[in-house]
């Protein structure tokens, strides 16, 4: 056991801050996005009370300078690497097929948002993937019409955003891996990570890819910290981050499993107050975007998948994207003759 000093408490603090900064403008966006309020005038005192909240947070760490002791449980390794391999796998077997309009529809939806300083609604069209962008959570696409904003409408922001969140991946898997592993076993998950150029790669052509696994590796990071320590604050904090990775796509969605399966392996039970909890926080957190599409669309997960307004040949052309897919992975959705 080891305790950090003061300087790794600042850099957690940064991360800290940069996930909470990011998923709190996310959310609170999409809010004001729903309610045709993205104006300068709504957003610069919300920005103010966030920057102010965030430096508080900040002193009030300096002064109580906590010292956290650091164990390795038997899964540890898995915790570390299960965003880049879920990422990657995701990227290795579905690319394009799935996502090939994330960055050129993602930018324009981005664009559109902006424009229309709200949210519009689009369920139907001739163009397929501005349709299936506009339905996706758009807690990137938001954030990034946000900086569209200050940029002087610079289109190339969500790019650089994207290598922003990349970078901090990048930064707290090290970090983490830091904490964690023994010095030879950091250099073998450093070299994996080096080997599979998943993230830098795939920001280029996937805007929100970086974001999800900042704040889905996030999530993996505070929910070890409660499997260590048993606190409640880091349950929360881990249930938290994994909402803004379900706000910016539906495999943040996957936390809430994954995270039950983990707690019951370390554990062998589950803790049903603090997990009941946990759980309420995700599904608040997650609803301004899901009751969104559940209300406007009938269904909050997909609504291309059968869901309201939805017209009759983008279904058709989406239903025909899985088929695709299901022949690249070597099954069909065909019922035999």
């Amino acid at each position: 056991e080891r305790s950090r000093g003061l300087g790794d408490v600042y850099k957690r603090q940064l991360s800290l801050s940069l996930g909470l900064g990011a998923g709190a403008n996310s959310i609170i966006l999409i809010i004001l996005g729903h309610f045709r309020l993205l104006k300068l005038g709504a957003i610069l005192p919300l920005q103010l009370g966030l920057a102010l909240a965030t430096l508080l947070l900040l002193l009030l760490e300096k002064m109580r300078s906590p010292e956290i002791y650091i164990s390795k449980p038997k899964f540890t390794t898995l915790l570390l690497i299960s965003p880049l391999l879920l990422g990657s796998l995701i990227h290795a077997i579905f690319f394009p097929e799935l996502y090939w309009d994330s960055l050129a529809y993602g930018v324009t939806w981005a664009k559109l948002i902006y424009l229309n300083e709200g949210i519009p609604f689009i369920a139907g069209g001739p163009s397929l993937g501005l349709e299936l962008s506009s339905n996706f959570p758009s807690a990137f696409q938001v954030l990034g019409a946000y900086f569209y904003n200050f940029t002087g409408e610079n289109p190339h922001v969500l790019r650089l955003l994207a290598l922003i969140f990349a970078l901090a991946f990048l930064s707290i898997s090290y970090r983490w891996s830091s904490e964690l592993l023994g010095l030879r076993e950091r250099k073998i998950f450093l070299l994996f990570l080096c080997l599979i150029p998943v993230v830098l790669l795939y920001s280029r052509y996937s805007i929100w890819y970086s974001y999800v696994l900042f704040q889905f590796t996030l999530a993996m990071r505070f929910l070890h910290y409660f499997l260590r320590s048993g606190k409640l604050r880091e349950l929360l904090l881990a249930f938290g981050f994994g909402s803004f990775a379900a706000l910016a796509s539906y495999l943040g969605l996957i936390f809430l499993p994954l995270s039950f399966f983990l707690i019951f392996l370390s554990r062998g039970r589950i803790e049903v107050k603090p997990l009941l909890l946990a759980t309420f926080v995700f599904l608040v957190l997650i609803s301004p975007w899901y009751l969104r599409n559940f209300l406007l669309l009938g269904n909050p997960i997909w609504p291309f998948g059968g869901g309201k307004y939805i017209d009759p040949l983008i279904a058709q052309k989406n239903e025909d994207h899985f088929r695709e897919v299901a022949t690249y992975l070597g099954f069909s959705y065909e019922t035999p003759a």
